[in-house]
């Protein structure tokens, strides 16, 4: 699932650069919110090139912005997010919207992908000609009879907060049968961590518990959500707070450092091969809890530049 920000609800709409930083600020907690939850956030390469208003790109635009930290976000934004890569319509086909060629667009890419069955939106700037909560895209593949394809899309928050809740609740619902299933359903989802690459390691002597696989994506998933709410300064964000005094403060939390007498006694166990750099070795004696079997999920942690490493997840380390 993916969210793909529609190059065309771009076509100098704004009367004011005052009016576009308006609707950019949504489109732009639309994106935090998202990658908070480990969703792709799409653009396309083009839409640098689209006019925001009296013939100004949204390249010019940018500079022109008066909030610095919108600006820095656009530049990440521009840098990490694009999907062109990534296409899967064809350019040899042809898509239609209100009789336009939308061909190459993330229109087509989506009206592709949901024709494919995958649960993809769009977000489009408020404004603009596209300010329906779904858009009509005739698609016509070849060999086959053109189809029209729905295409969800959102331009307020609200609907895209309800969407992205709907998302998460899919995910975490998704049946794991397996051990290696539970990694591949966590590198797929929780894409704010870093996962060693030996993680099954330790889980190929163990049968499957599915109560230990849903513990597994619960936390990961919190934890998944509370890196991205870490601030410059290194504070939490008001929904990283809440995170963290969930999960890691409070009465008998889920998560835990280990006690100094563990520390010491079972320093190896607690020490890893760094999965990014040949030779070294990371202490990781922060962990999950899981009872009943008793697993630990073991992790980097306090955040650094690094960013979180999951680095074990299997039976308690420090039983005596």
């Amino acid at each position: 699932m993916a969210y793909y920000v529609n190059e065309l609800s771009l076509h100098n709409q704004y009367q004011s650069i005052n009016d576009f930083e308006v609707a950019l600020a949504t489109v732009l907690l639309m994106r935090h919110q998202a990658v908070a939850k480990s969703v792709r956030y799409y653009c396309s390469i083009d839409i640098r090139s689209k006019h925001v208003l009296q013939d100004i790109t949204l390249d010019k635009a940018v500079t022109m912005l008066a909030d610095r930290s919108a600006r820095t976000q656009l530049y990440r934004w521009f840098d990490e997010d694009c999907w062109f890569s990534e296409r899967q319509h064809s350019l040899d086909d042809l898509y239609e919207f209100d009789d336009d060629d939308v061909t190459g667009t993330s229109l087509a890419e989506v009206a592709f992908r949901i024709g494919q069955g995958q649960r993809d939106s769009l977000i489009s700037f408020s404004l603009s000609r596209f300010t329906a909560s779904q858009i009509n895209v005739l698609c016509h593949v070849a060999n086959a009879n053109a189809t029209s394809a729905v295409c969800p899309n959102y331009f307020e928050l609200d609907g895209f907060t309800k969407d992205l809740e709907v998302e998460q609740t899919l995910r975490l619902n998704v049946e794991i049968n397996s051990w290696p299933s539970l990694i591949e359903w966590l590198s797929r989802n929780c894409i704010n961590l870093k996962f060693a690459p030996y993680l099954m390691d330790p889980l190929r002597a163990e049968p499957f518990y599915p109560l230990v696989a849903r513990r597994v994506k619960e936390l990961l998933t919190a934890l998944d959500n509370l890196v991205v709410e870490r601030q410059d300064d290194g504070s939490w964000t008001e929904r990283g707070n809440e995170i963290y005094q969930r999960y890691f403060i409070g009465h008998r939390p889920a998560f835990t450092d280990e006690s100094d007498t563990n520390k010491t006694q079972h320093s190896q166990d607690l020490t890893f091969i760094h999965p990014d750099r040949a030779g070294e070795t990371m202490f990781c004696p922060f962990h999950g809890k899981i009872n009943n079997p008793v697993f630990r999920v073991h992790f980097s942690w306090p955040i650094d530049e690094g960013g979180v490493y999951v680095v074990y997840i299997g039976q308690k380390l420090t039983k005596d």
